[in-house]
This record gives structure tokens, C-alpha cells and sequence, in this order.
């Protein structure tokens, strides 16, 4: 490890939030993920021994709403404790008890990027790091890689077959589940990356896109009529709407 790099781990026990900010640590210049954990004792039994630069942390794991609970643990564990949460009423306390940074979720990558370029700014003041220009060589193992542009514009980032794709999130049709991939049906091509249903819905949004049932999110102009239980669609499907959707599907022809 080159002297501007900083080590990392993340505890967090959603899977979706975990593999995200993994996939990003992983595309990043100057940082690498050292350890991930869906457990607090693993995790601290792991930097007792390490004492990582940097630990990524849900204040919403068990116990971790107990702010003395990190004043503990940092700077013990790791140099620079980062709280991640759905939540912003933790951030001022967070800042009186060691914590280095905030991420809101869900994280994007230039809020990212961001915090870690102030980090990288004040580790090594005499270096020019930059944090933004992805690994020139392929992360072993690195999940699908998404990120929602921060700008008006409307598209994603994709990893899939060693490329990273930028997709238009109106050309993109419908996503289906396969096992711990998905495949997304863009244009008239089909992308398979390793995301979960939940990480690609949160991401398309549900101004132009729904999810239908467990296997299944649609652009909903793709949507042709709907009879009883079934969606028949622009792209020569017809979709079962699965129990827990139905609400969510009626509100689309009756407002409420």
C-alpha cells in the first residue's frame, strides 16, 4: 500500500448498503476495503488488531444509537470513524463524539468521493490525491457498480462484463431478479450485474419506474393496460402484480 492510501472497513448490516459502499471503496483511487462486516464484534475484534484509517458505520445497527457507545471505540479501533444512516437527527450529535464524517443514505458516489478527499486533503497535505479517477484495473469480485448522477440529468452507472455502462434511466424497460444478479433490459440489449432488486429500485426512483412484484420493476410508461392481477406491457410481457404491490399498482390509474 502506496503512503497515500488510506485502509477502510464497513460495518453495516444491509446487504444492499453494504455492497454499495464496497463497490465504491473498490472503484476508488487511494483507499482500499481491508474488511466488511455485517456484525459490531466482528468488526471491532478485526481493528483492535488492524486499527483501520477509516471505519464506514450504520448508526443504526444494535447499540449504535448510544453515542457513547462510538466516543468509546474511536480513536481505538480506527483513526477516523464515518456514520451512515436514512436519518439526519444523529448528525450533530455524531460531530460532538469523534465522528469524523456523515453520509446520509442512499450514499452517492461524489458525496463519496467528497468526504474523502477533505480526509485525504488533511492525511497528506504535501501529496495531490485524487480520489475521483476510478482503478485503471478491474476489482476482483467488485459488485455491480451504480451511481445516480447528482445532476439534472437522469442516468446510471452500471458495471457489467468488465465495462462500466452509463444508462438512460428513459431507455431502460424493465429490470428483472436472477437469483443475486439482475438483469436489466436497456434499449434492446440485456445487462446482467450483481445489485439486488431493492438497490436498483431505490436508485431508479418511483417517479418513472415501479416495482411490480419480487422479480420485476417496470418503466411505467411501458405499461400498455392493466386487467385484474396482470400488467401487459410494450415489451410483449404480461407481468403478475404480486400481492404486496397492488396498493402501489392502483394508485397509479386513481391518484389515492
Amino acid at each position: 500500500m502506496c503512503k497515500s492510501h488510506l485502509s477502510a472497513i464497513i460495518v453495516d448490516n444491509d446487504a444492499s448498503s453494504n455492497d454499495l459502499l464496497k463497490n465504491y471503496i473498490q472503484s476508488t483511487q487511494n483507499i482500499e476495503l481491508v474488511g466488511s462486516f455485517h456484525s459490531i464484534h466482528d468488526a471491532l475484534n478485526f481493528s483492535y488488531d488492524f486499527t483501520p484509517e477509516i471505519m464506514y458505520i450504520d448508526i443504526h445497527m444494535s447499540g449504535l444509537r448510544e453515542y457513547q457507545y462510538l466516543s468509546a471505540i474511536s480513536p481505538k479501533v480506527c483513526k477516523h470513524l464515518i456514520i451512515t444512516s436514512y436519518e439526519s437527527k444523529y448528525a450533530i450529535d455524531g460531530y460532538h463524539n469523534n465522528v469524523y464524517d456523515y453520509l446520509m443514505k442512499p450514499l452517492s458516489y461524489d458525496r463519496f468521493a467528497e468526504s474523502l478527499n477533505k480526509l485525504l486533503t488533511i492525511r497528506f497535505p504535501a501529496e495531490n490525491v485524487d480520489t475521483l479517477e476510478p482503478n485503471r484495473e478491474e476489482t476482483p469480485g467488485a459488485v455491480g457498480m451504480i451511481n445516480y448522477n447528482m445532476n439534472n440529468e437522469e442516468y446510471i452507472w452500471i458495471k457489467c462484463d468488465k465495462r462500466i455502462y452509463r444508462m438512460w434511466k428513459p431507455d431502460i424497460k424493465f429490470v428483472e431478479a436472477l437469483k443475486d444478479y439482475i438483469i436489466i433490459h436497456y434499449k434492446d440489449k440485456k445487462y446482467i450485474t450483481h445489485l439486488s432488486m431493492s438497490t436498483i429500485e431505490m436508485y431508479l426512483g418511483n417517479k418513472d419506474f415501479i416495482r411490480v412484484n419480487r422479480s420485476y420493476i417496470i418503466a411505467i410508461n411501458s405499461i400498455i393496460s392493466i386487467y385484474g392481477n396482470v400488467i401487459e406491457t410494450t415489451f410483449n410481457k404480461e407481468i403478475p402484480i404480486g400481492i404486496r404491490y397492488r396498493d402501489k399498482i392502483k394508485l397509479l390509474y386513481t391518484g389515492f
